[in-house]
């Protein structure tokens, strides 16, 4: 029987409709969501989720997760929320109350989980709409050869957290378009391996990734090095030089640090993304560059738009996908997976001080202080320098002697 306002589809599909319980009112879902070819399957619980058929005829492709009775969700809510989410299998789209999106764990949760999200109640073609993309990448995820499974590991980042699993879903999903993304993250998380990871697994792979830091080219050089000059376009500019644009031509341009670029660089790369075509320094020719656009920043781009130290119209050419680097106090039990890494020969030989000599179990619980630190701190370097015990012995002074 063919289903009013569903052409071409036959059947119903069902999907889960998780209610996370709460002290909140949830009404009811939109009626016309039956006349579409939608069957919602209530639960209230993750248990029960896990329970339901992962294969077969009664499997559901999709998934509603329900936030609106839950108000500001706890951390300890949050935290079995995403080992659900993580497991795979199911396209989840996040339904939320007025408000609820401003609330920063929630709006973390929904970017590293879901692939949608609406603000409930909404309209019934609305709902369907995004229930129907979420249920159409969960069957590619499916497919043998169209998306792989997250692994533990994945091009030097290491870790087996819920959070971790849900980045390398979405690096694995970023690297079959050639939108431009920006990674987030705080300093030493692991942006570069993750725009390497993209560039892997990505249909450029066989063309080369070329990284610039923008913060530490000086600020009159930098558009100079990212679009190359003519000769004669400044002293000492005795040969035409192509930049780092030209470079990446057939690849991917990695931009570390977008944060620290100039205005006046700002406004080449938004042309570049806006016409596929760059300029050199001293010249008038349109050049036509073929490279995918990847960047970094550890500062909230959002707060520079807001002080004039970034354009608006960039910041939202950039962040077609978005990803956030978590720290490693943001990965629960991946401290121990940590320090097996560097527990590598490598490590060894490096003598990386008291990590070698007294290793972590890889069984054991995480403690229950959080690290402070990232997953590169200060404190490495010297230890990888070949950090040794420091003995007692005698003191100097720099006051002279009478």
């Amino acid at each position: 029987m063919r289903r009013k306002g569903m052409p071409g589809c036959t059947g119903v599909r069902g999907f889960i409709h998780w209610v996370v319980p709460g002290g909140g009112v949830v009404e009811a879902l939109p009626a016309g969501l039956a006349e579409r070819g939608w069957e919602p399957r209530l639960v209230s619980s993750a248990d029960a989720i896990t329970a339901l058929p992962a294969r077969g005829a009664d499997a559901c492709c999709a998934g509603l997760l329900d936030l609106r009775g839950s108000g500001e969700p706890s951390a300890h809510g949050l935290e079995r929320i995403r080992e659900v989410l993580a497991r795979g299998g199911l396209g989840w789209v996040a339904g939320l109350a007025p408000g609820q999106v401003k609330l920063e764990p929630v709006r973390r949760l929904v970017r590293d989980h879901c692939h949608d999200y609406v603000v409930l109640p909404c309209e019934d073609g609305l709902l369907a709409t995004v229930l129907g993309h979420a249920h159409g990448m969960a069957r590619l995820e499916d497919c043998s050869g169209a998306m792989p499974r997250p692994v533990p590991s994945m091009d030097g980042m290491v870790g087996e957290s819920p959070v971790m699993h849900a980045l390398y879903r979405q690096l694995q999903r970023a690297a079959l378009t050639d939108a431009p993304v920006c990674i987030g993250g705080g300093t030493g998380t692991g942006k570069e391996l993750a725009a390497a990871a993209i560039h892997r697994h990505s249909k450029r792979h066989g063309a080369p990734l070329v990284v610039i830091n923008c913060g530490a080219i000086p600020e009159s050089l930098v558009q100079s090095e990212l679009f190359g000059f003519e000769r004669g376009a400044f002293t000492g500019a005795t040969q035409r030089k192509r930049g780092r644009f030209e470079h990446a031509d057939g690849g991917t341009l990695f931009l570390d640090e977008i944060g620290d670029l100039p205005l006046e660089s700002q406004a080449s790369l938004l042309r570049f993304l806006e016409q596929g075509t760059i300029q050199r320094l001293g010249g008038h020719e349109d050049i036509a560059v073929d490279a995918r656009i990847i960047c970094a920043t550890h500062v909230d781009l959002e707060a520079a738009v807001e002080r004039g130290r970034f354009r608006e119209d960039l910041y939202h050419r950039l962040r077609v996908i978005e990803l956030h680097m978590p720290a490693l106090r943001e990965r629960g039990g991946d401290r121990a997976c940590a320090a097996a890494q560097w527990r590598t020969p490598a490590g060894r030989r490096a003598r990386v001080g008291d990590l070698a000599r007294h290793p972590v179990p890889a069984d054991e619980p995480p403690r229950p202080a959080r690290w402070r630190g990232r997953h590169r701190c200060r404190h490495r370097s010297r230890l990888k320098r070949g950090g040794r015990r420091r003995r007692p012995g005698p003191r100097l002074s720099l006051r002279r002697r009478a």
